[in-house]
């Protein structure tokens, strides 16, 4: 919950050893309370993010509980004072699984132009993408930046730019289109006839609608 993902800096933030850490782990995952997260273009990776699977529990074990004794004595606007930059942080994580879930309903009513199979997230030494699905028979992909944020127009496409960058370094794949999901697109049809996808909070609720 406090953005420790990885075998070295769980065992070092706990004090386990990596062998401890890792039994532990697996345990939670068997329980199915934490999840490994892997690139989406290598499932069987050996190298994985461990992420709390509820967001229920990602607040508590982040805002709650390490605040529980101020908030017992009433402190809570202290609280949020110290706490509302990782707060919104929290959200744009929680937002950026929304906007997987969104894809991949977009993906079951063919609403999407590539035919995904998989979707989920990427990265590759510093470089990450939010959202990546693959369309591996035409060896196509479709990368998605989401932004819990009003984007302008110009905001949009500087990160259009930086995504289609980064959607060079992924392997196997011949044509990658690219988009933005925010709170808030400016323009989002010029963005769209420009051959982009954009993607605010009212296409989700007017797709929900439908």
């Amino acid at each position: 919950a406090l953005g420790k993902n990885t075998i070295s800096e769980i065992a070092d933030a706990t004090g386990l050893s990596r062998e401890n850490a890792t039994t532990y782990l697996k345990t939670l995952e068997i329980l199915d309370l934490i999840e490994r997260v892997t690139p989406v273009t290598e499932p069987e990776a050996k190298r994985g993010l461990y992420r709390i699977r509820d967001s229920f529990f990602r607040f508590w074990f982040g805002f709650v509980r390490s605040n529980k004794r101020q908030l017992e004595l009433g402190l809570e606007k202290n609280v949020w004072n110290g706490i509302k930059d990782e707060f919104n942080g929290y959200l744009g994580r929680v937002f950026e699984e929304i906007c997987s879930e969104f894809l991949v309903e977009m993906a079951k009513r063919n609403l999407l132009p590539i035919r995904v199979e998989r979707i989920g997230r990427w990265w590759r030494k510093e470089t990450e993408i939010d959202l990546l699905g693959l369309e591996k028979r035409g060896k196509r992909a479709l990368a998605v930046e989401a932004k819990w944020t009003d984007l302008d127009y110009q905001e949009a496409k500087r990160l259009l730019s930086e995504l289609t960058i980064k959607a060079q370094q992924i392997h196997d794949v011949k044509e990658c289109i690219v988009g933005v999901v925010a709170k808030k697109v400016e323009n989002k049809e010029k963005i769209r006839d420009e051959g982009f996808i954009a993607i605010d909070l009212q296409d989700m609720e007017d797709q929900s609608r439908l």
